[in-house]
């Protein structure tokens, strides 16, 4: 488990409104360096903020790669492109320690192809989960691509399911 402090997001605060909702949130009237669980942000303001607020933790690089790699998992269709599948696996290789720079970044490139040929938000989460840059810059955007990525999914199957029933009931 990860932890932080008010003082430490104090630096880094995006908004004052967080720091408002935590202070409330925590019980607390004022910033200190009380050490409480990096989930806490999760549950008071939701999953954006909980991964910006990882740049006031101890949270390593591999731990918030290998959190993006299992983003871009999440949203790739059944039939995934090859080269996002090729990136998200090399993004887990360099998180370990497995793939070089410059593997990732030819990887990241195949996957930006992918994600722009063919606009699938299951691609943009691939590309960006293989950024070269730090994952604390890219994994907000991994998450929303992926989020995006699988809420398509889900309507897609859910239309499927009604045009179903509607074949089996009136067809």
């Amino acid at each position: 488990m990860y932890y932080t402090t008010l003082n430490k997001l104090l630096k880094l605060i995006p908004r004052e409104s967080l720091l408002v909702d935590l202070l409330k949130h925590l019980g607390k009237k004022d910033t200190d360096d009380e050490p409480f669980p990096i989930t806490a942000i999760l549950d008071c303001s939701g999953l954006s903020d909980a991964i910006w607020a990882l740049r006031a933790c101890d949270c390593s690089e591999k731990d918030a790669r290998l959190f993006g790699v299992w983003l871009a998992r999440q949203a790739q269709p059944d039939e995934p492109n090859e080269k996002a599948i090729i990136a998200i696996e090399t993004a887990e290789k360099f998180a370990d320690g497995d793939a070089t720079e410059d593997e990732l970044w030819a990887a990241w490139c195949d996957a930006e192809d992918a994600a722009i040929s063919s606009g699938s938000y299951a691609a943009w989460a691939a590309e960006s989960a293989s950024s070269i840059q730090s994952p604390f810059d890219s994994l907000d955007w991994t998450a929303h691509q992926s989020f995006k990525a699988i809420k398509e999914k889900l309507l897609e199957s859910i239309h499927k399911a009604q045009k179903d029933e509607f074949r089996r009931r009136f067809g």
